[in-house]
C-alpha cells in the first residue's frame, strides 16, 4: 500500500488514510518568529552561577519576513527581511534590512544607519572581506554586501532550486512522511519500524522519529551512548486558504549543564505564521517556466521620498500599481499611462513594502525599503 510520495502533489494514502494534497506554488510569503530561552529546576541557586551562566537567562528573539519565489527565468529567490530583534546582536551591530539569496549568491542590503561605524555602515571601514565585497550603487545609493556562492553554497542553492522547480515552495513547510521504500530500507539497515493507523515510528540506538498522523506532528529524539542529547518537535496545522497542512511551530530542546554542575534545558521555539496566499500563484506543475510575465523595477531602493518605477513590457500602458506592506495592507494605488513614473512615498512609515504591477490579467511585484 502506497505511502506518501513526494514526487507528486495529489491526494496521498497511508494505511487506508487519505491526506490533503498540497498545491504547487512558486511564490510564498510567511513570517518567522524565533525565541530562545532556558528552563531550570525550581531549586536552582543562581548565586552559584558564573557571569557567563547568568547570560543564558537573557531571552533572545527575532522576527523575520520570508518571501520565496521563482523569477522570470525560473531561478529561486529567497528574500529575508528583518522586522525586529531582541538581544540577538552586539550593540554596535546593525543587521541588514534585507537579505536576498539567489542564483549569484547572497546580497545584504543595509538601510539603517549605524552610529558606531564610519559612514554609518560596515562598508565604511571595509571595501572587501575574505568572502565578499561592500559597495554603494552610484545611482540608487543602495548599500550592499555581496557574497558570491562558494562551492558548498552553490550546491545547496542548486539543490533548493531543483526541489522548488519540481515541487514548489511548500516542500519544506508542508506535512509529509516517508515512503514505504524508505521505511523498508530503514528496516534493512537495522532500525525498528512500527506503523499503525495513528503513527509511524522509526528508532534505533541513535534516534527515535515519530510521525503522529492524526495530530500532524513530527518528533525526533537523538541519543549519544544512550543519553538524550536533543529533541525536536514540529507541529503542523491545516491552512484552508492554501489548502495544505503547513508547519506552524518548531521546538528544539537541548539538555545542558551550568559550570556549577546544575542542569538546564535550552529551548529554541520558532513559530511560522502569516502564510500569504493572496499574491501566490497556483499552478499545475513546471509549466510555469514558459509563462509570460511583466517586469517592474524601482529606484532608488531604499528611498525616503520619491520612488521611480519602470515597467518593461509591451502592454504596460494603463497598468495599475499597488503599494502594500508585507502583510498585504494596501497603502496607495496609482495608474500609469506610460512605461515609467514616480510615486511619492514620503508619508509612508519606514519599513519593507511591495510594489505590485497588474495589467491585462498579469501581475508582478518587487520589494523596496522606505527609510
Amino acid at each position: 500500500m502506497a505511502l506518501f510520495a513526494v514526487t507528486i502533489c495529489y491526494s496521498q494514502e497511508i494505511d487506508g488514510f487519505n491526506f490533503e494534497p498540497y498545491p504547487f506554488r512558486i511564490d510564498l510569503n510567511y513570517e518567522e518568529i524565533y525565541t530562545k530561552k532556558i528552563r531550570t529546576s525550581s531549586d536552582l541557586n543562581t548565586e552559584t552561577l558564573s557571569f557567563h551562566d547568568k547570560l543564558n537567562f537573557k531571552r533572545k528573539k527575532y522576527v523575520k519576513n520570508h518571501h520565496k519565489y521563482l523569477d522570470q527565468v525560473s531561478n529561486l529567490v529567497h528574500d529575508i527581511a528583518f522586522v525586529s530583534h531582541e538581544n540577538m546582536f552586539p550593540k554596535w551591530y546593525v543587521h541588514p534590512s534585507l537579505i536576498r539569496i539567489d542564483s549569484l549568491g547572497t546580497t545584504s542590503y543595509f538601510s539603517t544607519p549605524n552610529s558606531y561605524l564610519p559612514d554609518g555602515w560596515e562598508g565604511g571601514q571595509n571595501l572587501e572581506i575574505e568572502y565578499g565585497e561592500y559597495s554603494i550603487d552610484p545611482i540608487s545609493g543602495e548599500k550592499t554586501l555581496y557574497l558570491p556562492h562558494t562551492t558548498t553554497s552553490q550546491q545547496a542553492y542548486d539543490n533548493s532550486k531543483e526541489e522548488t522547480s519540481n515541487f514548489g515552495v511548500l516542500q519544506r513547510l508542508v506535512w509529509n512522511y516517508p515512503t514505504s521504500i524508505t521505511l523498508s530500507q530503514l528496516e534493512q539497515d537495522g532500525s525498528t519500524v512500527i506503523t499503525n493507523s495513528e503513527e509511524l515510528k522509526v528508532e534505533n540506538s541513535n534516534y527515535q522519529v515519530i510521525w503522529n498522523l492524526n495530530q500532524k506532528t513530527f518528533t525526533r529524539r537523538f541519543f549519544e551512548d544512550g543519553t538524550l542529547v536533543k529533541t525536536t518537535h514540529t507541529v503542523y496545522s491545516y491552512d484552508s486558504v492554501i489548502g495544505a497542512n503547513l508547519k506552524i511551530k518548531d521546538i528544539l530542546i537541548v539538555p545542558k549543564t551550568f559550570s556549577n554542575g546544575d542542569c538546564y534545558e535550552e529551548i529554541h521555539t520558532t513559530v511560522f505564521t502569516e502564510y500569504n496566499a493572496d499574491r501566490t500563484e497556483i499552478l499545475n506543475g513546471p509549466r510555469f517556466q514558459n509563462r509570460e510575465t511583466n517586469t517592474i523595477s524601482v529606484y532608488p531602493n531604499p528611498t525616503s521620498d520619491i520612488l521611480n518605477i519602470n515597467l518593461s513590457c509591451s502592454d504596460c500602458r494603463g497598468a495599475n500599481i499597488t503599494i502594500m506592506d508585507t502583510s498585504g495592507a494596501i497603502f496607495m494605488m496609482r495608474k500609469f499611462n506610460d512605461f515609467s513614473g514616480q510615486i511619492n512615498v514620503r508619508d509612508l512609515p519606514s519599513g519593507l513594502y511591495i510594489a505590485e504591477l497588474i495589467t491585462n490579467g498579469k501581475r508582478n511585484s518587487i520589494k523596496f525599503i522606505k527609510e
